[in-house]
């Protein structure tokens, strides 16, 4: 899997917030936040994100958009 770093091509989840904290998804989908960590340094993680400085941040439009997709799929 490549990375879901944020790059030109899909650089409209960065421009379009609301976004949420490591610890906001990481509640969210109820896993611990250095699991998303890791996945992101994996080059492995499920969404875009954003990393400014030392403050990582996930776009909830792609959040979502991965949600529904796993919802489809479990259908």
């Amino acid at each position: 899997m490549t990375s879901s770093r944020l790059t030109p091509h899909n650089l409209d989840y960065a421009v379009e917030g609301p976004f949420l904290t490591e610890q906001q998804l990481a509640d969210r989908w109820q896993v611990r936040a250095g699991s998303l960590a890791n996945a992101r340094s994996d080059g492995r993680s499920l969404v875009p994100h954003i990393k400014l400085m030392s403050r990582v941040r996930y776009p909830l439009r792609a959040i979502q958009q991965y949600e529904a997709t796993l919802i489809e799929q479990a259908a």
